[in-house]
């Protein structure tokens, strides 16, 4: 076991912070000396002296011998593999994503030209009638009425159109921007990143 220490070591062996450890050096309260590059050591005896049963000299031997000891540092083929594996089924899953809305988005256009189609056809059906329409009140007053009844429905049909067609379209580039973004952020990320965190 070593009878002199570092700061750093001294600070693990007394369990005071590395700042406690420099105060107490500055202001006489604990002694050192200097190593053969001019950085203060602390004998063992004088944090014996100074902090007495809060020494222990194990942590610091425990320590070294696991500063020692060699980390594996060679990356399995299989863990590359299985991260390809997830990245590739994590683009499936955007692909997918970007497939489903597309659709939606498509769905909501054939909804809208349905609409306006269904409007022509009443209006043609109208129209059928007007011609075959005699000169009598009641005529005129269901004409009136089924005229009224299809201008509320196009100014409906319209407005649920629009409004269901740009929150589609507004959720669709939200989506796609957000999956493009963390397409891009793993596509940045080193491959020691990817692995390790």
């Amino acid at each position: 076991m070593s009878s002199k220490y570092s700061i750093s070591a001294a600070s693990r062996i007394t369990g005071k912070g590395r700042a406690t450890i420099r105060r107490h050096l500055d202001d006489g309260t604990l002694s050192c000396g200097t190593d053969k590059k001019g950085n203060r050591v602390i004998d063992a005896s004088e944090m014996m002296r100074v902090y007495g049963d809060d020494c222990d000299f194990e942590r610091e031997e425990g320590t070294k011998k696991n500063s020692n000891k060699k980390s594996p540092t060679k990356t399995k083929s299989g863990d590359i593999d299985e991260l390809k594996a997830q990245y590739e089924a994590r683009i499936e899953q955007c692909s997918a994503t970007i497939e489903r809305l597309e659709k939606e988005l498509d769905q909501a256009h054939d909804r809208d030209r349905d609409n306006q189609e269904s409007y022509k056809q009443s209006l043609r059906l109208l129209e059928d009638h007007t011609a075959k329409a005699t000169s009598g009140e009641e005529w005129k007053s269901a004409i009136t009425t089924i005229e009224e009844k299809l201008a509320r429905h196009e100014q409906e049909s319209a407005t649920r159109s629009e409004k269901h067609i740009a929150e589609l379209e507004e959720a669709h580039k939200r989506k796609l921007a957000h999956i493009r973004q963390q397409l891009e952020n793993e596509r940045n990320k080193s491959i020691w990143k990817k692995l390790f965190g």
